[in-house]
């Protein structure tokens, strides 16, 4: 799940990011935001809920808060984006969410 070959810690995801699935997810973010000041996730799932993307959102705010990068691999697509639109996570979003989520505007 996390590769240390690199300067930042990765978080490969393939299982669902749903409610019954994000517990291992936490639990990864949670030890590599331990050991490393830059974190990165790499979604390959198909299924991801609400609960996936308050699990990111929460990533996101300890990042922020401890000084951490914190960024997905890949911009948001597929079930991931679909979740974003329809649960009303982009209606309003700030420079900072669209370049988190659809890496728009550069770093």
């Amino acid at each position: 799940m996390v590769n240390t070959a690199t300067a930042a810690a990765r978080i490969c995801v393939a299982e669902p990011l749903t409610v019954r699935g994000v517990q291992d997810v936490q639990a990864a973010l949670v030890a590599q935001f331990s050991e490393f000041s830059d974190v990165e996730l790499d979604i390959h799932t198909a299924s991801v809920d609400c609960s996936g993307i308050q699990l990111i959102e929460a990533a996101r705010r300890h990042a922020r808060e401890a000084g951490k990068q914190f960024r997905l691999v890949n911009p948001a697509s597929g079930e991931l984006l679909r979740v974003l639109e329809q649960g009303g996570f982009m209606a309003d979003a700030s420079a900072d969410d669209r370049r988190f989520w659809h890496h728009e505007g550069g770093k």
